[in-house]
């Protein structure tokens, strides 16, 4: 037997996680390194813990074995396997690998257990920090949560083993979170042997390496640190006496204080505790303490020992009074005045019971009348029952009638009647009868739909009548009966026809799929559901021949597509189908697989020799049908360049520079050279020497393309300083010049006459500024008009087409200034827009001038980027300030705006919370009603709060809510 690996033998094959680890995901994850560039170990007495990273980010604990301890190694595959199925809040999902990660030592795989990394500090480092703050709020509220963890690891029937400060993590969010679960307990572990003790004193001190499992080993413990907790937020300067000052490293107690408690001087201030509760609960550690390991009870027990019979009856809690009554000794005695509360809570929870045993046994009149006594009210642990029982008074009418409506074959008055009250009698026993007669009838309405829908589904068909059958079967269904026996017999046939696709032979062929297809009637498979696997086997074979047919349709057509199907019946059919039939698709795989290599040569603009060489290779499998005239034109160029390219390379690279440029002047050929990478060496000199070319193919081109712009744009090029156009072309620019100062006087002309004709609507769709502000100057007699149609058509914001959307309109960015965006109005009708940070919402028609402002600003259409918008830092004071924007319709003569358009209102930055810790409790406290909450949840705002205590998330979340509901929306 070989030797369990070393800690440094994990250590090196973690450096390279493709080789440490046997699951494909851990194998492109990262390890968390020391500073020395080695894995970082947090090593212990069982295992070594390092950190991992997934490529997602996400951190995760890879833990190891030490050595080989079989026994340990099993509980975590049981305790793996119980958890599977159960979501526990307090404990981390775990992984368990018997062979999942591999030893540098040997190569064999080894047990891992992958975890998700808890990230937090300690039990002890939180309750420090917050006894130095004097922070007893949150003292409380952990003293709950702990409750609250304990309660269900009990619920789960979990337990932990070793339940101490070092092993709860307490997170960023205040989430206690328990780690190390070498001691955990789960049902089917009960009675094995105890691997650890845990840590003292946190045990008790009657466990050791004897000791068994069972389902109270963390009742001591967990009382241990309940009542730690509870003493240090009645009394926060405990720690500083009993943990700073002596240096110590657990939560208060000491071992010594258990053996002595006498002269423990913890124990006597304890006693003196200003929590009464406090006092009561150390006491009982102090005593358990004494008692048998086994005989500790949970923590509620020891809780409820501290309850007074009156705090309990003040609290209604009837089924604790009576569990104390009946703990009470023989010679405790009962206060007189508190006797008949006593007497009130055995008549409650006998109610409670009587309630119970009468719905078990369905006797909803005896349920009623016990109702009706009103033990059940103020009762809050019978509020289920409570509501049960009252709805007996509704029940029992709506019985009567399921009982007439059964009598007389009322079939429809008992279905809707059931329906109508299922939210009454579901799960009542005295209701099942009628649940059963219920379903049956709504089986029929099941068989109704089945044989509604077409194609009929044989086997569910004959599904829901079996299950008809099963139930009693119903007088409603004899119609469906002949259906029924047709279903059957189609599923016979379909019987045979899978008897004959049995005996097919193995891998199907052209004749075998023939012999089907003529042996399958068609009736046969009418009705049949498509999904079913003896459909989809006929189908298979009925597809297989409409491919072949397929194939001889497009085995002449000549194109990428026809080839690429026939291509296809390689891994559509098998390789046995048909013999000239794989022939021919080889064929086909071969031609397509060349054209798609002549494809990437082109568009890779890898060289001519790749594309010759495919060229090639296509006509040898007579596939160049294939190629499109674009190709066949790129292969014959590739083709004409080689004469060319042989010819450059032969150009002496040394000597007379200008009969060199000479040379490749007169052997270029644009068509042929400009795109030809292997042209490349040669193309700087011939761009050089003829850069002039390329400027006056480009005018050429703005010239055919309409671009005036472009085109006297690429005038000015210094390739053309001292250089006359050709004749052609500047005929031809000449034109365009011609036909743009056309277009621009027949626009021209169009506002005019829109104008004249009084056609507004033309007048709208064709305004320029430029060209409107030009006509109104020529001819004033058309400006009144103008004015018109530009206030009521043009200057709206709603019509000059401003648009913003709400989310992003005015948001903040990373730096805390605002970002504006929205969307610019047609830049013929406005070159600038102004912005205004308003102290006040502007009038409808108000110009920038009209509103006073925070900040005003007025912006360029040629420099406006859509995605970015304008950005300006934030003043606070803006804060709750309306955005607005206006459009500048400049005429030339006379300035214009539009009317304001509301980008949004500047909201407030959302506040900073102080604390984190314990949200949910806090925000469950503040839910109660005033009169529910216990002396240990003081209200806000209390002034006998220390100084330090900063209002709980829950209340800063509603304070926060609250503020953002009155701000007004964004328009």
């Amino acid at each position: 037997m070989s030797s369990w690996p070393l800690i440094s033998d994990y250590a090196r094959v973690l450096q390279n996680p493709q080789v440490a680890f046997r699951d494909p995901e851990l194998r492109h994850c990262t390890v968390e390194m020391n500073h020395l560039g080695q894995p970082k170990a947090r090593s212990g007495n069982f295992a070594t813990v390092y950190r991992g990273y997934r490529p997602d980010g996400s951190e995760f604990a890879i833990r190891v074995f030490n050595r080989r301890q079989d026994e340990r190694l099993e509980h975590y595959r049981t305790v793996s396997d119980y958890l599977e199925t159960r979501s526990v809040s307090s404990i981390v999902r775990f992984n368990y690998d018997e062979r999942g990660i591999r030893s540098a030592a040997d190569g064999k795989l080894y047990p891992l257990l992958i975890m998700e990394w808890v990230p937090g500090i300690t039990l002890f480092e939180w309750t420090r920090d917050r006894c130095r703050e004097g922070y007893v709020e949150a003292l409380q509220i952990a003293a709950d949560v702990w409750l609250h963890l304990v309660r269900e690891l009990s619920q789960h029937e979990i337990v932990h083993g070793d339940l101490q400060h070092g092993n709860v993590m307490v997170s960023p969010e205040g989430h206690f979170r328990l780690v190390d679960y070498d001691c955990m307990c789960v049902p089917s572990l009960i009675g094995r042997r105890n691997l650890e003790t845990g840590l003292p004193p946190y045990q008790h001190p009657g466990r050791n390496g004897d000791t068994l499992l069972f389902s109270g080993l963390d009742n001591f413990s967990a009382l241990y640190i309940y009542v730690a907790l509870r003493s240090l937020a009645a009394a926060p300067y405990l720690w500083i006496t009993y943990v700073d000052q002596p240096e110590y490293d657990r939560i208060l107690f000491r071992e010594q204080d258990f053996h002595s408690p006498a002269t423990s001087p913890l124990y006597r201030d304890l006693m003196q505790s200003p929590d009464e509760q406090v006092r009561d609960l150390a006491h009982y550690l102090f005593e358990l303490a004494r008692y048998d390991l086994h005989d500790v009870p949970p923590v509620d027990e020891v809780l409820l020992w501290c309850e007074s019979i009156e705090n309990l009856v003040t609290q209604q809690e009837w089924d604790k009074v009576v569990q104390l009554l009946q703990r009470m000794g023989p010679g405790e005695q009962l206060a007189p005045e508190i006797q008949p509360h006593v007497q009130e809570a055995q008549q409650r929870v006998a109610c409670r019971t009587a309630v119970e045993q009468a719905l078990k046994e369905g006797n909803e009149e005896r349920v009623e009348q016990l109702y009706a006594t009103g033990l059940l009210h103020n009762y809050p642990a019978a509020a289920a029952i409570l509501e049960a029982a009252g709805r007996a008074a509704e029940v029992r009418p709506v019985l009567r009638v399921l009982a007439s409506a059964k009598q007389l074959q009322a079939w429809d008055k008992l279905k809707h009647t059931w329906l109508a009250y299922q939210h009454l009698l579901k799960g009542r026993p005295s209701a099942r009868v009628y649940e059963r007669e219920a379903q049956k009838l709504l089986t029929v309405d099941r068989l109704r739909e089945v044989f509604a829908r077409s194609p009929v589904d044989d086997g569910v068909a004959v599904e829901v009548w079996e299950y008809l059958e099963k139930l009693g079967g119903h007088p409603l269904a004899d119609p469906y009966r002949q259906p029924v026996q047709q279903a059957i017999a189609r599923r016979r046939s379909v019987a045979k026809l899978q008897e004959l696709l049995l005996h097919a032979p193995p891998a199907p062929t052209l004749a075998s799929d023939k012999q089907i297809a003529a042996a399958v009637p068609r009736e046969t498979l009418q009705g049949m559901n498509p999904a079913d696997p003896l459909v989809r086997q006929v189908q298979a074979v009925l597809d297989r021949l409409q491919y072949v047919r397929k194939v001889h349709e497009l085995e002449k057509a000549g194109t990428v597509e026809s080839e690429t199907f026939i291509a296809g019946a390689l891994k559509q059919l098998p390789n046995t189908y048909h013999e000239g039939l794989v022939r021919r698709a080889e064929q086909a795989r071969k031609r397509v697989q060349i054209y798609r290599q002549l494809v990437k040569a082109v568009e890779s603009a890898g060289g001519d020799e790749a594309v010759l060489r495919a060229w090639e290779l296509l006509g040898r499998v007579r596939g160049r049908i294939l190629a499109s005239e674009e190709l066949q034109r790129y292969a014959a160029r590739a083709e004409a360049r080689q004469p060319l390219l042989q010819q450059l390379r032969a150009i002496p690279s040394m000597g007379d520079e200008a009969e060199r440029e000479r040379r490749v002047v007169e052997l270029w050929n644009p068509e042929l050279l400009d795109d030809c990478p292997e042209a490349a060496p040669w193309r700087d000199l011939y761009l050089r020497t003829s850069g002039r070319r390329t400027i006056l193919k480009r005018i050429a081109q703005a010239i055919e393309a309409g671009d005036q712009t472009e085109a006297e744009r690429l005038l000015e090029d210094p390739a053309l300083q001292g250089q006359n156009l050709p004749p052609q072309l500047a005929k031809e620019l000449a034109e365009l010049r011609s036909r743009a100062q056309q277009a621009t006087l027949a626009k021209r002309q169009a506002i005019v006459n829109a104008l004249l004709n009084n056609q507004r609507s033309a007048f709208v769709e064709l305004f320029d500024a430029a060209t409107v502000g030009e006509i109104c100057r020529q001819f004033r007699h058309h400006q009144p008009l103008v004015y018109q149609w530009l206030e009521s058509e043009i200057l709206p914001a709603a019509r000059i087409g401003f648009e913003a959307d709400p989310e992003r309109a005015v948001t903040r960015d990373e730096q805390g200034g605002l970002q504006l965006v929205w969307t610019w109005p047609p830049r013929r009708i406005c070159q600038r827009c102004r912005l205004a940070i308003c102290k006040s919402p502007p009038r409808p028609q108000a110009t920038p001038e009209d509103v006073e402002a925070w900040y005003a600003v007025t912006l360029e259409a040629d420099q406006w980027d859509p995605d970015v918008g304008h950005q300006v830092p934030l003043d606070p004071q803006w804060e709750g300030s309306r955005v607005v924007v206006w459009a500048e319709v400049d005429l030339g003569f006379q300035l214009f705006f539009s009317s304001p358009f509301e980008l949004g209102q500047i909201k407030p930055a959302a506040k900073q919370r102080r604390w984190g810790l314990f949200r949910g409790w806090r925000a469950e406290r503040d839910a109660k009603p005033a009169d529910e909450q216990t002396p240990e949840d003081p209200a806000d705002g209390d002034p006998s709060a220390p100084p330090s205590a900063a209002p709980s998330d829950a209340a800063a979340s509603r304070a926060d809510d609250e503020k953002n509901d009155e701000a007004p929306p964004p328009s």
